[in-house]
């Protein structure tokens, strides 16, 4: 399949969940996700692992982050906004927002 194909396709699969998607920025083959528990002090696994983009809305927020889950339908989409605190550890993304403390790791999961 070629690159194009594969990136029009993503953003189709993409703007079934968000209406506003206009580009894909970036990608990663295969990510997990996790949340942070507080009173156990670690990370904890989600149900939440697939294919990662980072991509551009044509409305506010004008960006976001979409994890197309393998496991199970809820995919999930997190708006990137002034609230959103963002920091890269190769190979994790860790991100906090008002809700919670949350990675995401690329790679073997």
């Amino acid at each position: 399949m070629s690159d194009q194909r594969e990136l029009r396709m993503n953003i189709v699969a993409i703007k079934r969940v968000d209406p506003y998607a206009k580009n894909i920025v970036d990608s990663s083959a295969h990510v997990a996700f996790y949340t942070f528990n507080k009173e156990e002090e670690e990370w904890e696994k989600t149900d939440v692992e697939g294919a990662f983009f980072i991509y551009s809305r044509t409305a506010e927020p004008y960006h976001s982050v979409f994890i197309n889950n393998r496991l199970n339908t809820k995919s999930l989409v997190e708006p990137i906004t002034a609230q959103i605190e963002l920091q890269i550890e190769a190979p994790f993304m860790l991100y906090r927002n008002e809700r919670s403390q949350n990675v995401v790791t690329a790679g073997a999961c």
